[in-house]
């Protein structure tokens, strides 16, 4: 699944910044804590070899705690939708890292 949510590549100041990889199974899976340049490294990576997205997220920020927010009701819904197109493939995001 390609996001229609096109945002900017941040400043260089944040690349540094340290944010947690989500990835999404009927909920959201932490894979790992890492400095954003690094996550959206992991995330091309990721979509080049799987064709899957993986999501970043600040580290104060569970998406877990907040599954009633529409806008992640809506991702959380796509990503549901993904996911039962291609059950017959699987996924380990740990041999990505």
């Amino acid at each position: 699944m390609v996001s229609p949510w096109q945002l900017p590549l941040p400043l260089e100041e944040y690349a540094k910044n340290r944010v947690v990889v989500y990835f999404y199974g009927n909920r959201w899976i932490p894979i790992k804590y890492c400095f954003l340049q690094k996550a959206i490294d992991l995330y091309q990576k990721t979509l080049l070899l799987s064709g899957r997205e993986i999501l970043l997220f600040p580290i104060d920020l569970d998406p877990n705690s907040f599954e009633s927010a529409t806008l992640l009701k809506d991702v959380t819904a796509s990503l549901q939708e993904h996911a039962q197109g291609e059950e017959a493939s699987t996924f380990n995001a740990s041999s990505l890292l």
